[in-house]
């Protein structure tokens, strides 16, 4: 595998799920005992009664990179996850900064802003391997350069109506 920042966004992906399933478990444990009561302000965070629920924010380190975990309530019930993850040396020229944002709904909220329902369905967790990954991305890319070259045989003027030249941009 070549590319350093594919595998530094799978482990960072890999950060953010970790951290769903465990916002998950938190705030169900948490929400569950809150239906029927306004919870929540109407910028989306928790009341001032309710503000020690927040979990805050998480910073470490992974892979010897350093990463920062935050996340917020919506309005809507949901929760918004934000991670930022960087690393690397200037030295060498080999540092990179990167972020992902993500959501996980938790409750249903009802116009007065009333928690009605604390979703029960269990979150399921996504793994990224990036071998894998990187392995499926070689594959499509013989696919498309057979592609290319089969096309090569077609005149130009026709790509356009066959739609042909969207699925080979690079």
């Amino acid at each position: 595998m070549k590319t350093t920042s594919f595998i530094h966004r799978v482990e960072m992906l890999n950060l953010m799920e970790n951290y769903k399933e465990v916002l998950w478990d938190i705030y169900q444990e948490k929400l569950t005992p809150l239906i029927g009561k306004k919870v929540f302000a109407v910028d989306g965070g928790f009341i001032q009664k309710y503000k020690h629920l927040n979990r805050g924010e998480i910073k470490g380190r992974h892979c010897g990179n350093f990463f920062s975990i935050t996340h917020y309530f919506k309005t809507d019930g949901q929760i918004r996850i934000r991670i930022s993850y960087n690393g690397g040396s200037y030295d060498v020229r080999t540092n990179f900064s990167m972020s992902e944002e993500s959501h996980l709904y938790l409750v249903e909220i009802n116009a007065q802003g009333i928690i009605t329902k604390v979703i029960q369905d269990p979150y399921t967790m996504m793994r990224f391997n990036a071998d894998i990954i990187y392995g499926e991305f070689e594959k499509l890319q013989a696919i498309g350069k057979q592609y290319r070259e089969q096309m090569e045989k077609v005149p130009h003027q026709l790509h356009d109506i066959l739609y042909v030249e969207r699925l080979t941009r690079h």
